[in-house]
């Protein structure tokens, strides 16, 4: 009887010992999403080269930059932080710089 009791508990205490390791998973390995469209936005703002970005808020034109950067879900363009969570698209605008370079556009909600 001792055997059966000793056993059980041995079982609960692995159980539980499992389940708080699993749960205690580094939290900077999971991504909100802003986290992963900064990392997808700044991946092709490096494979393309881009250095001019414009961006667009409600379909208006805000301002024209080469000063930004991607940090977490947030993308920085001077003193200004734009939420990541409001981005609606990003893609090559039809216009290019004076160094026919890629200039990007970029809406936000």
């Amino acid at each position: 009887m001792n055997t059966i009791k000793t056993q059980l508990a041995r079982l609960c205490f692995i159980t539980v010992l499992s389940l708080s390791l699993i749960s205690c998973r580094d939290e900077e390995d999971i991504l909100t999403p802003g986290e992963a469209v900064g990392i997808a936005l700044q991946n092709y703002i490096n494979e393309r080269n881009v250095s001019t970005i414009r961006i667009f808020v409600n379909d208006s034109f805000e301002r024209e930059t080469e000063s930004f950067r991607v940090e977490g879900n947030f993308f920085i363009s001077g003193i200004t932080y734009y939420n990541l969570n409001q981005l609606i698209y990003y893609g090559p605008s039809f216009d290019r710089d004076e160094e026919d370079n890629i200039i990007l556009d970029i809406y936000f909600n």
